[in-house]
């Protein structure tokens, strides 16, 4: 759903639909793989579609082509980070050869690609931006910093983790697996302190000091 229009966007093997209450129609526009996974930039202007054969297409709000990312492997899940304060529009993609890259809105790659060690199925950000929760075949679910620094194991399932997401403004992580468990895990930030020669300091943001 459009955060800023009343657009919804569905997507099928073969085209994706624009959908608004004051067209009569849908808009549909065909596409050469199947979609995977999709998602609005925060201003609702631009749509990410995640395609089978590894490319992420990224449409204006009438379905008009913008720019084409290029990946090595499916695209199972996407999400733009949510923060207003990032200087540009930041899109998180997680792809089946074991990856979580970041990219710029005009197709620039930010940093270089994040070795996961499975394949992930699940990529969410929390409310304000600065972490990022992945879950997939490795039965985990990952608190990861924006940048895509593991930072703790949210929690271990029996099965994979097809979905993770945070619960706006609160830490809470609701978590749905493949074997149809649902769980509901609660996240503890503590603060680092320190003191070295009669000088205070504490960890923010879970930065290395």
């Amino acid at each position: 759903y459009n955060p800023s229009t009343q657009q919804l966007a569905s997507a099928t093997a073969g085209d994706f639909g624009l959908w608004a209450p004051e067209q009569k129609s849908v808009a549909k526009h065909k596409v050469s793989s199947k979609i995977l996974t999709l998602g609005w930039s925060n201003d609702g202007q631009y749509l990410a579609l995640g395609h089978y054969d590894g490319n992420v297409s990224i449409r204006d709000k009438n379905g008009a082509d913008k720019v084409l990312i290029q990946r090595n492997g499916p695209v199972w899940s996407l999400a733009w980070n949510p923060s207003r304060e990032e200087p540009y529009d930041v899109v998180a993609l997680g792809c089946w050869d074991a990856t979580l890259s970041f990219y710029q809105l005009n197709g620039m790659q930010v940093g270089k690609d994040k070795e996961l060690g499975f394949d992930p199925c699940t990529v969410s950000y929390f409310s304000n931006g600065e972490y990022i929760c992945i879950g997939g075949t490795d039965r985990k679910v990952t608190l990861a910093t924006k940048e895509g620094t593991m930072l703790t194991t949210i929690c271990e399932r029996d099965s994979w983790v097809w979905c993770a997401r945070p619960r706006p403004k609160q830490n809470y992580v609701a978590v749905g697996c493949e074997d149809g468990s649902v769980g509901m895990y609660q996240l503890i930030f503590s603060t680092v302190h320190g003191l070295y020669q009669d000088r205070y300091a504490y960890r923010d943001y879970m930065t290395d000091v």
